[in-house]
């Protein structure tokens, strides 16, 4: 079986580029591998979306269990555009049996992931992952998306109260999505939003390194 399937011009039935960043990856490490990677791929890009997947907690993308992406080559620029997709296994949720709200921010994965681990041996881009990561945790941390959070929760609430399906899966009640934002249900759902994003800020805060890399705009 396929790893990876064409869900463009599959009629061609062509990896070629799919192989280069392979390549890439797989005969450069450090210093070297900086200048063959933003060749073939928008790292940039990719810094900031690590950094989202760690401080939300989505263990299941690429950063962490390999999986829910995209790879899409951008026809005018060359280079591989990573597009996430699924991110319900966030904020607290758990298969695994681990603490997503304390896990390191630069060991998140805990599978094989080398574009992660490669880009994060490299001082600048390290640097650069580590500024995302403060600017998320000041704005997880900040009355702005406490009121986003709120917002949404009430345009949605009345479709929920209404839903007949989802008490089918897992056994959920109306009072647990109510509840959501500041307890755990048990089982996979181990926190509350708020309070596993909080959780996630200090742990984050307290590993993140001094650093005067600044995310660059692409």
């Amino acid at each position: 079986d396929q790893v990876y399937e064409l869900r463009t011009n599959e009629k061609w039935d062509d990896y070629g580029d799919l192989k280069q960043l392979v390549e890439v990856l797989h005969n450069f490490s450090g210093e070297s591998l900086k200048g063959e990677l933003e060749r073939v791929m928008n790292v940039q890009q990719f810094l900031k979306i690590m950094a989202l997947d760690v401080m939300l907690g989505n263990w299941d993308g690429y950063t962490g269990h390999s999986n829910n992406f995209y790879l899409y080559r951008d026809q005018v620029s060359g280079r591989f555009e990573y597009i996430p997709y699924i991110l319900e296994n966030s904020a607290g949720i758990d298969f695994l049996g681990v603490d997503w709200s304390d896990r390191s921010i630069y060991n998140w994965n805990p599978n094989l992931a080398p574009l992660y681990t490669k880009i994060l041996e490299l001082e600048e881009y390290r640097g650069q992952f580590t500024s995302h990561i403060k600017v998320l945790a000041a704005y997880l941390s900040s009355p702005a998306l406490s009121g986003r959070l709120s917002q949404w929760r009430g345009q949605i609430s009345g479709h929920v109260a209404a839903d007949t399906l989802f008490v089918k899966d897992w056994g959920y009640a109306f009072s647990d999505f109510e509840n959501a934002m500041n307890s755990g249900w048990g089982s996979h759902v181990n926190d509350g939003v708020t309070t596993f994003v909080s959780l996630r800020v200090a742990s984050a805060l307290s590993e993140a390194e001094d650093s005067d890399a600044h995310p660059l705009i692409s």
